[in-house]
């Protein structure tokens, strides 16, 4: 197509977080290719991720650009919208018979309303922005429970200009966690990937030819408290060399959220296993309320008892990493013996517990 529309390689504006002067000439009229190698990278998406078609959706595209992006090819049996932050992005989406507005998601709401979107796509738009968090914070917004999120950002060992924000946000792992931690249920791609030329290829054995990592993300139904349940597990199975947890922070927001929906007693124990890292360092409220309300509800559920004896002590061994107690040697001996007064179905709780139980008898001084 005679003077294809490109990205410009070079830029006197120094670049910085103020998006909307950077890209406002972002795109123009470049070289002839030969053949549309966007349509071709779109139509595969389209075939891996949505194999029966996309009909009947609304469907918004963040970084439409100035080819029109995905949209252009879903507009005739759905109803389609775009932002960019880019005027000449803007202008040249409108030749194409695209309404793109312009908003610039580091600061700005999307204009949608809440939970109205059923599909979104962003490709190789995160890494532009300053502000990711107010970015994702909207998408979750206007999507509806269980709508999807398809995204691609570049892989950090390929060339990627302009990138200059939050580059360690963009390995594979700690996007992956962004996105979890931001409500959705993420799987990632591996070999679904692109070269720069947008040739598909199979599994690589070298992540440095890998161009992007394309991202599954589905929001998590707000009412949804066990996968909310499932990510906070996540989270709190990260462990270092040392045994610590490195992640408690994000299993503490994700077992509250998940308890907080339902009431449920794991998500509860989950919870206050998890905060014993508020302990630690002196905020204590929170773990105290929850301690206080499941001695209350050991001393009058024999149902449950036998889980919650099991999380307290599971609580001692977690603080004994840290040279830190919570629970007094006589607490703690009323717990080991109760346990171990427990029926045969509650073996796995003592067997959980044994590759502990002497560190944790020396350090309360129990014979």
């Amino acid at each position: 197509m005679e003077g294809e529309i490109q990205t410009i390689f070079n830029s006197k504006i120094e670049y910085n977080s103020n998006s909307e002067e950077f890209y406002k000439d972002y795109w123009q009229k470049g070289r002839v290719d030969s053949e549309d190698l966007s349509k071709q990278k779109y139509n595969a998406i389209l075939k891996e991720f949505f194999p029966e078609g996309i009909k009947n959706k609304k469907v918004l595209e963040i970084g439409v650009g100035g080819k029109g992006g995905i949209i252009v090819h879903l507009k005739d049996e759905n109803k389609v919208c775009g932002i960019d932050i880019s005027d000449s992005a803007i202008f040249f989406a409108g030749e194409l018979g695209l309404k793109v507005q312009k908003a610039n998601l580091d600061t700005e709401k999307l204009p949608y309303e809440n939970n109205s979107i059923d599909i979104i796509f962003a490709f190789e738009v995160f890494e532009h922005f300053a502000n990711p968090q107010h970015a994702i914070e909207e998408i979750n917004r206007v999507l509806i429970d269980e709508g999807i999120l398809i995204i691609s950002t570049p892989n950090p060992l390929t060339y990627h200009w302009p990138r200059l924000f939050y580059p360690q946000l963009f390995e594979k792992k700690a996007f992956k966690e962004f996105l979890m931690i931001n409500g959705f249920d993420v799987a990632m791609y591996d070999d679904f990937m692109y070269s720069n030329s947008y040739t598909k290829v199979s599994r690589l054995g070298a992540e440095e030819k890998v161009w992007s990592y394309y991202s599954f993300a589905q929001k998590i139904c707000s009412k949804d408290y066990n996968q909310l349940y499932i990510q906070g597990n996540y989270f709190w199975e990260q462990i270092n060399d040392l045994g610590l947890r490195t992640r408690p922070v994000e299993a503490i927001e994700l077992f509250r959220k998940s308890y907080l929906i339902s009431g449920n007693l794991k998500a509860k124990l989950m919870l206050l296993l998890s905060l014993i890292y508020r302990l630690i360092n002196n905020d204590v409220d929170e773990f105290f309320l929850l301690i206080n309300e499941l001695r209350e509800e050991a001393k009058i559920n024999n149902e449950n008892k036998d889980e919650i004896l099991y999380t307290f002590i599971m609580c001692e061994i977690e603080l004994s990493k840290h040279n830190r107690s919570f629970f007094s040697t006589e607490d703690i001996s009323v717990f080991i013996d109760e346990l171990l007064k427990l029926p045969e179905k509650n073996s796995n709780y003592i067997s959980n517990i044994y590759e502990n139980y002497e560190k944790l008898k020396e350090f309360h001084n129990i014979k």
